[in-house]
């Protein structure tokens, strides 16, 4: 009787040791297979982001490839490519933008209050008077960059007063990268702004012109709100949305466009004497100082 007793507790014991390391077994297994799983997904991750990433530089080179017949335009970047079944989408907007400072700002501020930043891209540069600033964030609930980088592209960091025009023109890139291609694990966005680059030229007639402008990419366009009856000698510009273009006299005045926010507008003043002193340099130190040289006569310098 106590024998059979015995077997009966020890099969329990059995049953139970088992149980447990069936259990163990069951737990080790699910970690070995968690840990593999969140060890594919930040592989996957990892290649998502270096698929984004090498979207980004190749979003780069094409819009600055040395030979403009292979350049892409903004406007039309959209490059797809995969590699090793991950892949990367990269598109481009142009993001051709002005406000206006609220508020002084120094030459060591680190954060720009803008009468309104919603227009402008997450992160990228902006141009106000001939200063170039990096920025890494925009808070468009409160119109401020912040995260600077001043005096950019050579340019020297300055004080500015309030309402001064701010410049955006640049390529926003946008690339996302995914990993596996066919049943995505991994996912990674990143962005970056290609400064865009543009030209003005003067000549007779209605010849001011730019080239690289929004709305007709990687060409020559003329520009709206220049006198088609002066001929234009110069031109000097703050930066892609302000300058001044000078010209030869109308009848007895200066002939003087000014480049504000971009839009061009024709002005004229007289000064007493002028025949035929026509205006050949102009310098545009900041928004508010600009400076012409030009012809003199016996009576008049200009």
């Amino acid at each position: 009787m106590n024998k059979i007793k015995q077997q009966g507790f020890l099969s329990i014991v059995t049953i139970f040791i088992i149980t447990v390391f069936t259990l163990l077994s069951a737990g080790l297994a699910y970690l070995f297979i968690s840990r593999a799983t969140s060890t594919s997904h930040m592989l996957s991750s990892n290649r998502a982001f270096f698929m984004a990433d090498s979207g980004i530089e190749q979003g780069r080179l094409v819009l600055n490839e040395p030979t403009i017949a292979n350049r892409s335009t903004c406007g039309t970047l959209n490059q797809n490519f995969s590699l090793s079944g991950n892949s990367a989408a990269v598109t481009g907007s142009f993001v051709n933008q002005t406000s206006s400072v609220d508020g002084a700002i120094t030459s060591t501020s680190s954060s720009i209050s803008l009468d309104d930043s919603s227009s402008f891209s997450n992160t990228g540069r902006i141009y106000i008077d001939k200063e170039a600033i990096n920025y890494k964030n925009n808070d468009t609930n409160s119109n401020q960059l912040t995260g600077l980088s001043r005096g950019q592209a050579n340019t020297i960091a300055a004080s500015h007063t309030n309402f001064t025009v701010v410049s955006q023109f640049q390529c926003y890139i946008q690339s996302v990268g995914t990993s596996p291609t066919s049943n995505i694990n991994g996912r990674a966005s990143i962005n970056l702004a290609n400064q865009s680059q543009t030209a003005i030229t003067v000549g007779d007639g209605q010849r001011l012109m730019q080239w690289d402008h929004p709305n007709s990419e990687l060409s020559w366009q003329n520009m709206s709100g220049s006198s088609n009856s002066v001929q234009y000698n110069a031109v000097d510009l703050l930066n892609a949305h302000q300058g001044f273009a000078v010209g030869n006299v109308s009848g007895s005045n200066f002939s003087i466009n000014q480049l504000d926010q971009g839009t061009w507008t024709s002005s004229t003043f007289t000064l007493s004497g002028i025949t035929s002193q026509h205006l050949h340099g102009v310098s545009t130190i900041s928004s508010q100082d600009a400076w012409a040289v030009g012809d003199a006569d016996s009576t008049t310098t200009i």
